[in-house]
């Protein structure tokens, strides 16, 4: 009997809300996420691909500097709404999700696949092969040059026909998985995502895989997106290596992280309407004297203002300013451990994850 009353006891602090928990209307919550910011975002990201996608056939049509301009900017626009869309990288559909974007992309393949005349290079094509040959960061490869070099990149497209119709094929298959994915999350993806509503202590449910997944996201871009270029990842990390970067060809690493955090803020507050800001303060939750949501909030501020602050892409400052990306990544995880420990424990959530490729 005293083993259980220990149990007990342990369980009150480990859980403190479970409890109070049940009278808060998780479902609400989830619905108003769905209706509020996934779908939206999605949304978002499916106009953006379609216009990314007619900026690579207008490419195709006329390869010039003026045409290969408006398709870096189209990339750039859907790299940032994808970007703000991950924080959702829900397991239901994580397959999908790394047709769209699973870095970093694998040239070699591509150079082969391009180079086998049998291969018939369109979207079918493109459908069939792995994931790290397709999406976004193959697009990347296309149309970017880490010199800037705008010459280089046409004449490439246009020495060689393949390359240019890999690239149309990306730009087709990219639309089709963004669309794919916009209509799960408007029927059986959101009803599932709804129908899980269940204590935050049962690992499957929504309210665990979403803490689980705001958790994965900030420890990616710590360890990931700037600990690698930077040379902290590993005790025996080297030097640090700007090819780490995860957009270092188009030197667009810190607007994506940028927009990662702009999509997990609004995943925090419902944008602005029913949120797990709104469910920490329903249950009291506490931080140094505050309200646990408002110090999450702030420090998801200060981290996304520290990255403006960043006057050089993230590829040339871990080499040029590491001291200043080396705060910015305290800054990260100062924010991962609100999320991991404070956040999760005042829900009663487990932190499962234990992959870091940082989407």
């Amino acid at each position: 009997m005293k083993r259980l009353i220990i149990i007990a006891i342990i369980l009150s602090f480990l859980l403190p809300n479970v409890a109070l928990a049940q009278d808060f209307d998780r479902m609400g919550m989830l619905e108003s996420l769905v209706e509020n910011v996934i779908v939206p975002k999605h949304e978002t990201f499916v106009t953006d691909a379609a216009t990314l996608e007619a900026a690579l056939q207008a490419l195709d049509a006329e390869p010039s500097a003026v045409n290969l301009l408006a398709a870096q900017e189209a990339w750039r626009i859907a790299w940032a709404s994808w970007a703000e869309t991950v924080v959702f990288s829900s397991r239901r559909l994580q397959i999908v999700q790394n047709q769209v974007s699973k870095p970093p992309a694998n040239t070699e393949f591509i150079d082969d696949f391009i180079l086998d005349e049998e291969n018939i290079l369109d979207a079918d094509f493109i459908a069939g092969v792995g994931s790290t040959s397709k999406g976004l960061p193959a697009i990347e490869y296309f149309i970017f040059d880490p010199q800037g070099d705008a010459q280089t990149i046409l004449a490439a497209l246009q020495d060689n026909p393949r390359r240019m119709a890999y690239l149309i094929a990306l730009g087709e298959s990219l639309l089709d998985n963004a669309e794919e994915i916009l209509v799960m999350w408007q029927g059986t993806s959101a009803e599932d995502f709804v129908g899980a509503d269940q204590a935050g202590t049962v690992l499957r449910s929504s309210i665990s895989m979403v803490t689980n997944d705001m958790a994965a996201l900030t420890e990616g871009i710590a360890q990931m997106k700037i600990g690698l270029p930077l040379g902290t990842r590993f005790d025996n990390d080297p030097d640090p290596d700007p090819t780490e970067a995860e957009a270092f060809r188009s030197r667009a690493s810190t607007i994506q992280i940028i927009h990662n955090l702009i999509g997990l803020r609004d995943a925090f507050t419902g944008a602005e309407e029913i949120g797990f800001d709104d469910y920490l303060d329903f249950l009291a939750a506490e931080y140094n004297g505050e309200q646990l949501s408002d110090a999450i909030i702030a420090q998801i501020d200060a981290t996304i203002t520290s990255l403006q602050a960043l006057e050089q892409p993230l590829a040339i400052a871990v080499v040029e300013s590491p001291d200043t990306v080396l705060a910015i990544q305290n800054e990260v995880t100062q924010l991962l451990i609100l999320l991991r420990v404070d956040m999760a424990n005042q829900l009663g959530v487990t932190i499962t994850f234990n992959d870091n490729d940082g989407d």
